[in-house]
């Protein structure tokens, strides 16, 4: 117990030496700034929105300042920008500070949903079908009725290779005729028996055969022609069938008409 009272007493005084002490210096500082010649720099704090303004003189041997010249906030200067509501935001009314961007927002409306307009899409071989829905506002779509392309059936020809003209295989789709060709196979060309040979053995296409230093015209127009032998025969007995009818029918009719006259 008396030690307790003992260590108040001892804090005791050393608070009131510190407090002496702290008199002193502030003392001995106003005397020393009253001592001084000041001389003050100046500096202007500009007045915002929310804060005042005001001019601050220092001595810049001492330290000592002074503010005066004080200026009200100058208060916010707001501009004002609508924002129209969407299909999907709110519209409002946005306020900003042109001097310091202060900014708030009020007068809130309704986002105004989407206006739909629905399309009918038939399903194919590369296209998904279904009931597309589009904004005719901000565009934004979606499908229903969801069906999936069904793909091509495809059926095959084969085309052999001519003489002049290439073989291939050709696929085409059943459903959007959609195509494509594989296997594709060079053009045979033409077939002759011999250079002298003019008809193609298997077109029938006749070319041009000239004579060689070695063959003349007559042989070389009549090999052309021997493919077409068999079709000059046949023409030639018609031909003469026709000379021996006639010339026969002629005979018979002057044979009579001067038998007649001898028995007159």
């Amino acid at each position: 117990m008396k030690r307790s009272f003992s260590f108040r007493i001892v804090m005791t005084m050393l608070s009131v030496v510190l407090l002496l002490v702290l008199i002193q210096a502030v003392g001995i500082s106003a005397s020393a700034a009253d001592a001084c010649e000041h001389i003050y720099n100046d500096y202007t704090i500009k007045s915002t929105c929310t804060e005042r303004g005001y001019d601050v003189h220092m001595c810049k041997k001492c330290g000592h300042s002074y503010v005066d010249n004080v200026v009200l906030p100058i208060g916010h200067v707001y501009e004002d920008r609508v924002v129209d509501p969407t299909c999907t935001e709110k519209g409002y009314t946005e306020h900003t500070c042109k001097n310091c961007g202060d900014l708030y927002t009020d007068s809130y409306v309704d986002a105004k949903g989407h206006s739909y307009v629905d399309e009918c899409t038939e399903v194919s071989c590369t296209e998904n079908g279904g009931i597309k829905h589009t904004c005719e506002v901000c565009e934004y779509s979606y499908v229903s009725d969801f069906v999936a392309a069904h793909g091509h059936t495809y059926i095959p020809t084969v085309v052999a290779p001519s003489c002049t003209e290439k073989g291939y295989t050709e696929y085409a789709c059943a459903d959007c005729h959609d195509s494509y060709v594989v296997n594709e196979k060079k053009a045979l060309g033409h077939e002759y028996d011999n250079k002298r040979d003019a008809v193609c053995n298997r077109c029938e296409f006749e070319r041009e055969v000239k004579a060689s230093s070695d063959q003349t015209l007559e042989d070389a127009l009549a090999k052309k022609s021997s493919k077409g032998l068999g079709t000059v025969a046949i023409v030639l007995i018609i031909v003469v069938a026709t000379l021996l009818v006639v010339g026969g029918g002629g005979f018979l009719f002057w044979f009579f008409r001067i038998k007649r006259r001898k028995q007159i």
